[in-house]
Protein backbone atom coordinates (compact mmCIF):
# COMPACT_ATOMS: atom_id res chain seq x y z
CA UNK A 1 0.00 0.00 0.00
CA UNK A 2 3.05 1.97 1.01
CA UNK A 3 4.51 1.72 -2.56
CA UNK A 4 1.25 2.16 -4.33
CA UNK A 5 0.84 5.90 -2.39
CA UNK A 6 4.59 6.85 -3.37
CA UNK A 7 4.60 6.15 -6.50
CA UNK A 8 1.16 8.25 -7.21
CA UNK A 9 2.78 10.97 -4.75
CA UNK A 10 5.66 11.14 -7.58
CA UNK A 11 3.50 10.49 -10.75
CA UNK A 12 1.95 13.19 -9.30
CA UNK A 13 5.20 15.57 -8.58
CA UNK A 14 5.84 14.51 -12.48
CA UNK A 15 2.71 15.71 -14.50
CA UNK A 16 2.43 18.79 -12.29
CA UNK A 17 6.28 19.23 -12.77
CA UNK A 18 4.83 19.24 -17.00
CA UNK A 19 1.98 21.28 -16.96
CA UNK A 20 4.04 24.20 -15.09
CA UNK A 21 7.33 24.02 -17.54
CA UNK A 22 3.90 23.93 -20.60
CA UNK A 23 2.28 27.06 -19.01
CA UNK A 24 5.14 28.89 -18.90
CA UNK A 25 6.18 28.31 -22.03
CA UNK A 26 2.68 28.79 -23.65
CA UNK A 27 2.75 32.37 -22.51
CA UNK A 28 4.89 32.93 -25.19
CA UNK A 29 2.20 31.68 -27.86
CA UNK A 30 -0.91 33.73 -28.68
CA UNK A 31 -2.33 33.00 -32.04
CA UNK A 32 -5.12 36.12 -31.93
CA UNK A 33 -5.81 38.89 -30.38
CA UNK A 34 -6.11 38.66 -26.83
CA UNK A 35 -7.40 41.29 -24.00
CA UNK A 36 -3.95 42.31 -22.44
CA UNK A 37 -6.22 43.21 -19.30
CA UNK A 38 -5.10 46.41 -18.34
CA UNK A 39 -6.72 47.92 -14.88
CA UNK A 40 -9.50 50.19 -15.43
CA UNK A 41 -8.32 54.13 -14.42
CA UNK A 42 -10.23 56.78 -13.71
CA UNK A 43 -9.21 58.47 -16.95
CA UNK A 44 -10.64 55.28 -19.28
CA UNK A 45 -13.97 55.36 -17.61
CA UNK A 46 -14.31 58.95 -18.19
CA UNK A 47 -13.67 58.45 -21.82
CA UNK A 48 -17.03 57.30 -22.45
CA UNK A 49 -20.10 58.27 -20.66
CA UNK A 50 -22.06 55.19 -19.60
CA UNK A 51 -26.22 55.35 -19.28
CA UNK A 52 -28.19 52.48 -18.03
CA UNK A 53 -29.89 51.43 -22.07
CA UNK A 54 -28.22 50.84 -25.28
CA UNK A 55 -28.40 51.08 -28.68
CA UNK A 56 -28.13 48.80 -31.72
CA UNK A 57 -25.62 49.91 -34.29
CA UNK A 58 -25.02 48.33 -37.48
CA UNK A 59 -21.26 48.85 -38.23
CA UNK A 60 -18.50 47.86 -40.98
CA UNK A 61 -15.57 46.35 -39.54
CA UNK A 62 -11.87 46.50 -41.11
CA UNK A 63 -9.52 44.06 -40.05
CA UNK A 64 -5.53 44.10 -40.16
CA UNK A 65 -5.91 41.71 -42.76
CA UNK A 66 -8.12 44.19 -44.35
CA UNK A 67 -11.20 41.55 -44.71
CA UNK A 68 -14.45 43.23 -43.91
CA UNK A 69 -17.12 42.16 -41.48
CA UNK A 70 -20.63 43.38 -41.01
CA UNK A 71 -23.07 43.24 -38.41
CA UNK A 72 -24.73 44.75 -34.98
CA UNK A 73 -22.97 46.01 -32.39
CA UNK A 74 -24.00 47.73 -29.16
CA UNK A 75 -23.52 51.36 -27.78
CA UNK A 76 -24.03 53.74 -25.30
CA UNK A 77 -26.82 56.38 -26.40
CA UNK A 78 -24.56 59.23 -25.94
CA UNK A 79 -20.53 59.12 -25.93
CA UNK A 80 -18.26 61.84 -24.06
CA UNK A 81 -14.65 61.93 -25.25
CA UNK A 82 -11.65 64.17 -24.75
CA UNK A 83 -9.54 65.33 -27.52
CA UNK A 84 -7.10 68.20 -28.35
CA UNK A 85 -7.15 71.16 -30.30
CA UNK A 86 -4.25 74.41 -31.02
CA UNK A 87 -3.17 73.22 -27.58
CA UNK A 88 -6.28 72.91 -25.68
CA UNK A 89 -8.35 69.89 -24.11
CA UNK A 90 -11.92 69.46 -24.27
CA UNK A 91 -14.67 67.20 -23.52
CA UNK A 92 -17.16 66.66 -26.04
CA UNK A 93 -20.70 64.74 -25.83
CA UNK A 94 -22.17 63.58 -29.08
CA UNK A 95 -24.65 60.97 -29.46
CA UNK A 96 -24.35 57.45 -31.30
CA UNK A 97 -26.14 58.79 -34.82
CA UNK A 98 -23.12 61.40 -34.93
CA UNK A 99 -20.60 58.96 -35.42
CA UNK A 100 -19.41 58.24 -38.98
CA UNK A 101 -16.37 56.51 -38.87
CA UNK A 102 -13.13 55.56 -36.07
CA UNK A 103 -9.91 54.86 -37.50
CA UNK A 104 -6.97 53.98 -35.33
CA UNK A 105 -3.44 55.50 -36.18
CA UNK A 106 -1.33 54.50 -34.00
CA UNK A 107 -0.46 51.86 -30.44
CA UNK A 108 1.39 52.18 -27.15
CA UNK A 109 3.27 49.26 -26.41
CA UNK A 110 4.03 47.37 -22.73
CA UNK A 111 5.87 44.71 -21.86
CA UNK A 112 3.52 42.01 -20.50
CA UNK A 113 6.46 39.45 -19.34
CA UNK A 114 7.86 36.04 -21.07
CA UNK A 115 9.41 32.80 -20.05
CA UNK A 116 12.90 34.02 -20.99
CA UNK A 117 14.91 36.99 -21.63
CA UNK A 118 14.72 35.99 -25.32
CA UNK A 119 10.94 35.89 -25.98
CA UNK A 120 8.94 38.54 -24.24
CA UNK A 121 5.22 39.06 -25.39
CA UNK A 122 3.90 42.84 -25.30
CA UNK A 123 0.38 44.56 -24.74
CA UNK A 124 -0.65 46.99 -27.94
CA UNK A 125 -3.60 49.98 -27.56
CA UNK A 126 -5.03 52.69 -29.45
CA UNK A 127 -2.85 55.64 -28.41
CA UNK A 128 -3.91 57.76 -31.34
CA UNK A 129 -7.26 57.51 -32.96
CA UNK A 130 -9.34 59.37 -35.47
CA UNK A 131 -12.80 59.58 -35.02
CA UNK A 132 -15.24 61.18 -37.73
CA UNK A 133 -18.87 62.97 -37.49
CA UNK A 134 -21.44 62.99 -39.78
CA UNK A 135 -21.01 66.72 -40.55
CA UNK A 136 -17.32 65.88 -41.62
CA UNK A 137 -15.74 67.18 -38.36
CA UNK A 138 -12.90 65.24 -36.97
CA UNK A 139 -11.59 64.13 -33.78
CA UNK A 140 -7.55 63.32 -32.70
CA UNK A 141 -8.22 60.93 -29.46
CA UNK A 142 -5.35 59.25 -27.64
CA UNK A 143 -7.83 56.05 -26.21
CA UNK A 144 -9.88 54.36 -27.63
CA UNK A 145 -13.61 54.24 -25.81
CA UNK A 146 -14.20 51.66 -23.34
CA UNK A 147 -17.20 50.12 -25.35
CA UNK A 148 -14.80 49.13 -27.97
CA UNK A 149 -11.89 48.24 -26.45
CA UNK A 150 -13.04 44.94 -27.35
CA UNK A 151 -16.89 44.20 -27.96
CA UNK A 152 -19.17 41.51 -29.40
CA UNK A 153 -20.78 41.69 -33.03
CA UNK A 154 -23.63 40.12 -34.41
CA UNK A 155 -23.29 38.87 -37.97
CA UNK A 156 -25.49 36.99 -40.12
CA UNK A 157 -22.74 33.88 -39.63
CA UNK A 158 -23.11 33.94 -35.66
CA UNK A 159 -21.75 36.21 -33.17
CA UNK A 160 -17.99 36.72 -32.23
CA UNK A 161 -15.52 39.22 -30.23
CA UNK A 162 -13.47 41.46 -31.85
CA UNK A 163 -10.72 43.46 -29.98
CA UNK A 164 -8.86 46.56 -31.09
CA UNK A 165 -6.47 46.13 -28.20
CA UNK A 166 -3.94 42.48 -28.69
CA UNK A 167 -1.11 41.16 -27.91
CA UNK A 168 2.11 39.79 -29.47
CA UNK A 169 5.12 38.02 -29.07
CA UNK A 170 8.60 39.33 -29.86
CA UNK A 171 11.69 36.67 -30.12
CA UNK A 172 15.02 38.25 -30.78
CA UNK A 173 16.68 36.93 -33.55
CA UNK A 174 12.99 35.96 -35.29
CA UNK A 175 11.26 38.67 -34.31
CA UNK A 176 6.89 39.00 -34.43
CA UNK A 177 4.98 36.18 -34.19
CA UNK A 178 1.97 37.60 -35.71
CA UNK A 179 4.23 39.52 -38.26
CA UNK A 180 6.77 39.15 -40.89
CA UNK A 181 9.00 41.60 -39.13
CA UNK A 182 11.89 41.76 -36.94
CA UNK A 183 11.13 45.72 -36.61
CA UNK A 184 10.94 46.21 -32.80
CA UNK A 185 8.65 49.44 -33.64
CA UNK A 186 5.99 47.43 -36.31
CA UNK A 187 3.08 47.25 -34.44
CA UNK A 188 3.32 51.07 -33.93
CA UNK A 189 1.11 51.59 -36.83
CA UNK A 190 0.39 47.95 -37.94
CA UNK A 191 -2.50 45.77 -35.91
CA UNK A 192 -3.05 42.43 -35.10
CA UNK A 193 -4.02 40.77 -38.34
CA UNK A 194 -7.02 39.81 -36.61
CA UNK A 195 -7.66 42.95 -34.85
CA UNK A 196 -10.00 45.90 -35.92
CA UNK A 197 -8.00 48.31 -37.58
CA UNK A 198 -11.04 50.76 -38.71
CA UNK A 199 -15.19 50.60 -37.63
CA UNK A 200 -17.63 52.53 -39.93
CA UNK A 201 -21.10 53.08 -38.54
CA UNK A 202 -23.42 52.55 -41.08
CA UNK A 203 -27.09 53.28 -38.88
CA UNK A 204 -28.60 53.61 -35.12
CA UNK A 205 -31.81 51.36 -34.08
CA UNK A 206 -33.63 53.23 -31.01
CA UNK A 207 -36.42 51.70 -29.61
CA UNK A 208 -39.56 54.03 -30.11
Amino acid sequence: MKKTVSFLFLTGMFVSGLFSDYTAQSINLPTYPIEPGYPDTKDNKKTVSATESQVRVEIIVILGTGDEVRGYIFLPPRITFRHYKNGLNYEKTIQAEELQSLSIREYSKKEGGGANTKTVFYQFEPSSIDIKLNDSSTYRLDKIFQALRSFVIETSNGRTKLYTIFGDTYEKGKGWQNAESKDMDYHKNKPHPESVKKIIFIRVDREN
